[in-house]
């Protein structure tokens, strides 16, 4: 788990999909707590209750980030990379290869 959401939408359900732009499987109404699992650009893995599926991120409201993740990069193409432990980084302007 990266973080823990909270849907947030002002009209109507937000729409569960079986893989990002797939066919709807299930609807949550906002308020609904939900873990994101990955993050994919403007998608969202997310578990909730016993069910998986994908979200637009934009309608999902982060609440805390992993409590033992040091560092959580992405490399702008909506891939994101927990870093954990004792790892020295080194960060640069430009592209990640």
């Amino acid at each position: 788990m990266l973080y823990t959401g909270r849907v947030e939408i002002r009209n109507g359900v937000l729409n569960v999909r079986s893989a990002p732009d797939g066919p709807v499987t299930d609807t949550l109404e906002a308020g609904k707590e939900v873990q994101v699992l990955s993050d994919e650009g403007a998608w969202v893995q997310i578990a909730y209750g016993n069910s998986e599926g994908y979200a637009a991120k934009q309608y999902i409201v982060f609440k805390e980030a992993q409590k033992d993740a040091r560092l959580v990069v992405s490399d702008g193409e909506g891939h994101a990379f927990v870093i954990e432990g004792e790892a020295t980084i080194k960060i640069a302007a430009g592209a990640i290869d």
